[in-house]
């Protein structure tokens, strides 16, 4: 039996992948950084919780020991303060000790789960792939830019350290087990009637089960050294809010917010946060990217990592009563 670490394993991500790797039989070790988060994951009697963080050189080094598979899902995800030392440390340099890790201690497969930021984006049209350069730095967020340079590392390590990695990209994951939440927040607002607009922009959206599918076919899938999109449908915020207000059972958002009066809107969000020094989730770079298109395509992982393309209301129903069940209303 084949043992696999994952790293930032209480996320929505993270709890979805454990389920799918002890469903094929492997032996999985959770990864979390405090005890207190693993609430969910102690729902699952068989994954074994470790309390760590990629940030100690000496204990991961420790965990990575007489590991066949690292799978890294640890980052820090916030957008704002747009410039975030403790992002860069974390989705940088923890990625560099699990590189490491993994080279010293004969990790026969590292999979970095990186972001499809780190590629450009395109239209409806003409949509991006993994051929497209990264296009993030002028959205000047610590967030975008450092999984991009994580990513590189990673891509540098396999070819000058021989390490077996393949960094894996998902696009908007929507589905069950959503903790935090992270992006099920989306769907969450939209079921309690939170957001009384929507904006112009759109982007890819995937199944959190079909991410974790695609993670663990990349266990014995995959070419070394390559990147994958893991995207699914792309949908406008129209479309998508349109969908799970109706999954919802509640009324869609009719009034259409222009991209001058989002964008100045985190304008002065930004503004007085850094102000009066409180966080936001409404910042002029979060707004700024609610009203552009971020389109993918996930053909060459389909190809290669059998990678499915379930219906997104099945993720986004999914997501809606995990929450209900779980008395976030």
């Amino acid at each position: 039996m084949k043992k696999v670490l994952i790293t930032g394993a209480n996320g929505l991500l993270g709890i979805n992948l454990c389920k799918e790797l002890l469903f094929r039989g492997y032996n999985v070790y959770a990864v979390v950084s405090k005890a207190s988060s693993a609430i969910y994951l102690k729902e699952i009697k068989e994954v074994n919780i470790l309390i760590s963080n990629i940030l100690d050189k000496k204990k991961i080094e420790e965990l990575t020991v007489g590991m066949d598979v690292v799978i890294n899902c640890a980052a820090n995800t916030s957008l704002y303060p747009p410039r975030s030392e403790n992002v860069r440390k974390v989705n940088v340099e923890g990625v560099e000790n699990l590189i490491n890790a993994c080279i010293n201690n004969k990790v026969h497969r590292f999979i970095q789960v990186g972001s499809a930021n780190s590629f450009g984006s395109g239209t409806r049209e003409s949509l991006g792939n993994e051929n497209e350069r990264y296009k993030g730095r002028g959205y000047k967020l610590d967030y975008i830019d450092s999984k991009y340079e994580a990513q590189r590392k990673v891509l540098t390590a396999v070819k000058s350290k021989g390490l077996d990695a393949i960094v894996v990209n998902p696009t908007f994951m929507v589905g069950p087990n959503d903790a935090k939440p992270s992006s099920g927040a989306l769907v969450l607002s939209i079921s309690k009637r939170e957001i009384p607009v929507y904006t112009l922009g759109g982007k890819n959206f995937v199944y959190v089960k079909d991410v974790a599918v695609g993670i663990a076919n990349a266990i014995t899938m995959g070419r070394k050294g390559e990147c994958y999109i893991l995207g699914n449908e792309n949908l406008t915020y129209q479309e998508f809010f349109k969908i799970t207000a109706s999954l919802a059972n509640v009324n869609m958002p009719k009034v259409k917010a222009p991209n001058f009066l989002v964008i100045g809107i985190g304008r002065v969000n930004s503004f007085f946060a850094k102000l009066f020094g409180y966080k936001i989730s409404m910042s002029y770079e979060a707004m700024k990217l609610s009203t552009e298109e971020h389109y993918y395509s996930s053909e060459k992982a389909v190809k290669e990592l059998l990678f499915p393309q379930t219906d997104i209301k099945i993720a986004i129903r999914e997501s809606i009563e995990w929450f209900k069940k779980n008395n976030y209303y």
